[in-house]
């Protein structure tokens, strides 16, 4: 099975000793929105993907897949499919 968007953020969060809430205010967003990425409750726009890559210095090929994986697999369910458009 591929990795999740929410378990290769979570690793890569943890790798840089961030909590959620730094992780969240560097990228830009809530502390709600980055636990439900982590949770794979939903995955993020192309734009705050961009940004998560940036800020964790996350492979964007590898968050790209992770992504999709995390939508196609039903994860994050209610996402439109804009979530699934190719991106990072």
């Amino acid at each position: 099975m591929r990795e999740t968007w929410g378990s290769l953020i979570r690793s890569a969060r943890e790798e840089e000793l961030l909590t959620q809430e730094q992780a969240a205010h560097m990228c830009g967003v809530g502390v709600r929105t980055w636990k439900r990425w982590e949770a794979d409750g939903c995955v993020p726009r192309i734009p705050e993907t961009q940004m998560v890559v940036a800020v964790l210095g996350l492979d964007p090929k590898e968050a790209g897949e992770a992504r999709r994986a995390t939508a196609q697999a039903g994860e994050g369910a209610g996402l439109s499919r804009r979530a699934t458009a190719s991106g990072p």
